[in-house]
């Protein structure tokens, strides 16, 4: 039996009970809560930290499909300009060292490819190598229409150019015809000054003039080139064909317009006086004219005297003596006349005086007459014997001739290695091989004129 004390102690144990676990149920739930929490934030926290490591890997992988990919080659494009019709043209675009305004032929390329013209007469070029727009070469297209060959300018490679070729209606006259440039070089050698003489001939007008096939009598050997009526040896390097006749160089070759063709001539006038005078009409008009009389040596080398005591007097040009002629490149020393233009049937003139010529006088001709009989009686009996030493002697002026042509050949092929690497520019590189290439050339002749001479002995001369 259950006393009514331990009823009532039950009943007031109640409150006391939940008293108490009202006081520790917050402080359970202080401990379990954060646990609870973090084992639910545990996987939270680690998808991020997957997360950073595959979003570096998909960022790579964006900017490897967004990033261009190397360009290594360039397009470039060809338009060729006619009134008839050009589609479905070849045409063959160049890579070449640049032109030296007077070469006579292009340089050899060094690549070169192929394609046709679409119905605009438009040859697109795709896949050229980028290594070509750094290499220094220069591009020009050609094409061969109509029995004759057109080419573009040269100009330096660059992705997207575009290149033009001119095709034109072909003419049958000179008219139009110009001497863009004229360069002289004399130079005063023994009894005799030697020329160079380095043109650019084109035409101004807008047909294309075959001088081959020029109509009359005056044409028949091509387009004519009048030179001093006195020149001998006349030797000419050009494109196209030529011949000489009398002291006119005649020129077959095919003129465009906006080309500028080469013609090189070389030649020698005797001279004996101090006074020179040279003349030379112009059957077409001369945009430019420069006469350069170089008054010594290019080199320290040279061992063949100069004269330094040459004036020169030339009327329309601009007369003036420079150290380092060449545009300040040369040690030697140079009478320059320049800025000279010329009408059609124009004649160029210039004096030279102070010549190293003596000429005799009255005196000295009666003392040359008075020893001639005694002269005439030793020749025959000395002849042999000069022969062996005029031999001796040619001999070692040869030699010493082909030595300052060896140091002359070394000059120009170092030059021609600087201008490939960029150092010399287009003026001074042409000015530079114009005036070593003319005296390469004067030197030539002389060794050639001295073999000759050492080649045929002298025959007795027997005086009545």
């Amino acid at each position: 039996m259950i006393s009514k004390r331990s009823a009532m102690s039950k009943v007031s144990l109640r409150p006391n009970t939940l008293a108490k676990v009202a006081i520790v149920l917050p402080i359970l739930c202080a401990f379990l809560l954060p646990s609870v929490a973090q084992a639910q934030d545990a996987p939270a926290k680690a998808q991020p930290a997957d997360a950073a490591t595959a979003a570096p890997a998909a960022e790579d992988a964006a900017a490897e499909q967004a990033a261009p990919k190397a360009v290594d080659s360039f397009s470039v494009s060809v338009q060729l300009n006619a009134a008839t019709n050009v589609a479905d043209q070849a045409v063959i675009l160049l890579a070449a060292r640049p032109k030296g305004p007077h070469e006579p032929k292009d340089p050899t390329p060094q690549h070169q490819w192929t394609a046709t013209t679409n119905a605009q007469g438009l040859a697109t070029f795709a896949n050229i190598p980028l290594t070509v727009a750094t290499s220094g070469l220069r591009l020009h297209a050609t094409t061969f229409q109509n029995g004759h060959l057109y080419k573009s300018p040269a100009v330096t490679p660059a992705p997207g150019i575009k290149l033009n070729i001119g095709i034109y209606e072909q003419g049958h006259t000179l008219d139009g015809v110009v001497i863009k440039d004229v360069q002289t070089i004399a130079h005063v050698w023994e009894n005799h000054i030697f020329f160079q003489q380095f043109y650019l001939v084109s035409t101004e007008g807008d047909k294309l003039i075959d001088t081959a096939q020029l109509a009359g009598a005056r044409f028949e050997n091509g387009m004519p080139i009048r030179l001093p009526i006195k020149a001998t040896g006349i030797q000419v390097e050009s494109p196209g064909e030529t011949r000489v006749v009398n002291s006119i160089v005649n020129w077959k070759g095919v003129l465009k317009p906006g080309e500028n063709v080469p013609v090189s001539v070389a030649f020698s006038i005797p001279a004996d006086h101090t006074t020179f005078t040279y003349e030379q009409e112009f059957d077409y008009p001369v945009r430019s004219a420069k006469i350069l009389l170089p008054l010594e040596p290019t080199s320290p080398q040279v061992k063949i005297a100069y004269f330094d005591t040459v004036s020169l007097a030339a009327p329309g040009f601009k007369v003036d003596a420079v150290e380092g002629g060449l545009n300040g490149q040369n040690q030697g020393k140079f009478l320059v006349a320049d800025n000279g233009t010329f009408e059609k049937d124009g004649v160029m003139a210039f004096q030279l005086t102070g010549l190293p010529f003596d000429e005799p006088t009255g005196a000295w001709l009666a003392l040359i007459l008075g020893v001639a009989g005694i002269i005439v009686a030793l020749i025959y009996s000395r002849q042999e014997q000069r022969h062996i030493d005029k031999t001796r002697t040619s001999a070692g002026v040869a030699e010493m001739l082909r030595g300052e042509q060896k140091e002359l050949l070394d000059e120009l092929a170092a030059l021609e290695q600087d201008y490939e690497d960029g150092e010399v520019g287009d003026l001074e590189y042409e000015r530079e091989s114009l005036l070593l290439r003319g005296r390469i050339a004067l030197v030539m002749r002389k060794i050639a004129e001295i073999e000759e001479a050492m080649a045929s002995p002298e025959a007795p001369n027997v005086a009545a």
